[in-house]
């Protein structure tokens, strides 16, 4: 690699900072001095590839059109209020300890396919963010430690198929009281290792998780208390968790559909949408497991609670808890479910009928049950 010494990196920012050039492309060099940016005004795009950094890049409350990274290794991106007309992208084998993006306003997309370390814990900063296009987070990212984006604004959609985060024990993606103008995909081969937070999270969109894993044994998995869906929340077609799954208090315009989702918790609460205001209805059944409690008490469903060929595993205690649960159309426990504990029906009200014919539980309490 050649050699680009801290002052001809200055000469060429300040040519780029006088407006005479729209793009600094850098590129297979090694960068030894500090690089620092911070407060630089460009309408140009910035990029690297292929680059090697010694020290940290700072672009701490920079403006410039757009930053681009592939390619390149680097101890930490440092661009706290870093503002974009274009987009953020690492890509391209990046490999980064820490990316510090907190409160930066980007006018496109924030793309990253990068290996982040982490070596603080931290492996993406993000919080309070303002994306206006998608938040990427997708197809080579592995981030060992914490990616927050915590009150992050994102118009566009949340997109992580394929991403990896790793922070056992601990929170591995965390989107509290953010706001999500389309979906929010954690599908397709997307794997947490540690805590997913959506905590009072809006999500203009679908929360859709196929194919997701979440694993955080023993610990919450999915936390979604009081999370905002616009559309449905999809935890089927090979979705597994192992811990427990919360969506206590949450509002989801259509369903919640749990179809071939295998959700472990053994021996505490499997999957927790007690007084959950759902639009549409609720399908658990057809490969539909649950090694845990259950529990949708004082849930609203608009339509159907489905659990026919649904299998509910808790021996000794409570498998499936729908008490004081207002269920608008029909309740269809029969053809094929299976309980291994306790079934709470108590003071149940469903709109439509009722079918426990050929359900199989060890005990059903269904006392205050209103039908029709």
């Amino acid at each position: 690699m050649k050699a680009t010494s801290c002052t001809d990196a200055e000469m060429i920012i300040a040519e780029l900072a006088t407006g005479t050039r729209r793009e600094l492309l850098i590129c297979h060099q090694s960068i030894a001095g500090k690089l620092d940016l911070s407060h630089l005004h460009a309408s140009a795009a910035l990029c690297f590839v292929d680059c090697d950094f010694a020290q940290p890049l700072i672009l701490r409350e920079a403006r410039l059109e757009s930053l681009l990274l592939s390619g390149c290794k680097l101890p930490e991106l440092e661009a706290t209020g870093l503002r974009l007309n274009g987009d953020l992208q690492l890509c391209g084998g990046t490999i980064v300890n820490i990316v510090r993006v907190a409160e930066a306003q980007l006018a496109g997309n924030l793309s990253c396919a990068a290996t982040m370390r982490g070596d603080a814990a931290v492996a993406l900063d993000a919080r309070h963010a303002a994306i206006a296009g998608h938040a990427i987070l997708s197809n080579g990212i592995h981030a060992y430690g914490a990616v927050d984006l915590t009150r992050a604004q994102i118009g566009g959609m949340l997109y992580c198929s394929h991403g990896r985060f790793d922070q056992p024990g601990g929170a591995a993606l965390t989107l509290d009281h953010a706001a999500i103008g389309g979906n929010a995909i954690l599908s397709n081969d997307f794997k947490a290792s540690g805590a997913v937070r959506l905590r009072q999270a809006t999500i203009g969109g679908q929360l859709y998780c196929a194919h997701g894993s979440f694993d955080n044994a023993g610990e919450v998995a999915l936390d979604a208390d009081g999370v905002i869906v616009g559309g449905r929340v999809f935890l089927g077609d090979w979705f597994s968790a192992k811990g427990a799954m919360r969506l206590r208090d949450a509002q989801i315009t259509g369903d919640l559909h749990c179809v071939g989702g295998n959700f472990q918790n053994p021996g505490a609460a499997a999957l927790d949408a007690s007084r959950a205001a759902i639009g549409g209805g609720v399908r658990m059944n057809q490969r539909f497991l649950a090694q845990g409690a259950v529990i949708l008490d004082d849930a609203a469903i608009a339509e159907t609670l489905n659990c026919t060929n649904g299998r509910f595993d808790n021996p000794g205690a409570v498998a499936l808890s729908a008490q004081r649960a207002r269920v608008g159309r029909n309740l269809l426990l029969g053809s094929g479910f299976e309980a291994r504990g306790a079934v709470s029906l108590r003071d149940l009200h469903a709109g439509g009928a009722i079918d426990l014919e050929y359900a199989i539980c060890d005990r059903l309490d269904d006392a205050g049950l209103v039908v029709g």
